[in-house]
């Protein structure tokens, strides 16, 4: 019997001590690199969300791609026109 507890109680030290690693490479990612964290953490997020909820996380998670397509597309089409040669002004 003292055996079964032994190995309860070292199997709970174990997962502990990964729960803590996992804690603690969190903690170093957003000292470090915070971008690409935090978008780790979206998605693990989102896929969470996803088990529970799977046409309302779809549902967001095009809307979001779609909204940033539609921005990015934007932003770039802007620095494109910026970009063109001002043709009104005499070559000197």
């Amino acid at each position: 019997m003292w055996q079964f507890l032994g190995y309860l109680m070292l199997f709970g030290l174990i997962v502990l001590t990964a729960q803590l690693a996992i804690i603690l490479l969190v903690i170093v990612g957003l000292i470090f690199r915070t971008k690409e964290t935090v978008g780790l953490l979206c998605i693990g997020g989102i896929l969470t969300a996803f088990t529970n909820y799977p046409w309302t996380v779809t549902f967001i998670a095009t809307t979001l791609a779609l909204l940033g397509y539609y921005f990015r597309r934007k932003e770039t089409q802007g620095r494109a026109v910026q970009a063109l040669p001002d043709l009104t002004k005499p070559d000197s």
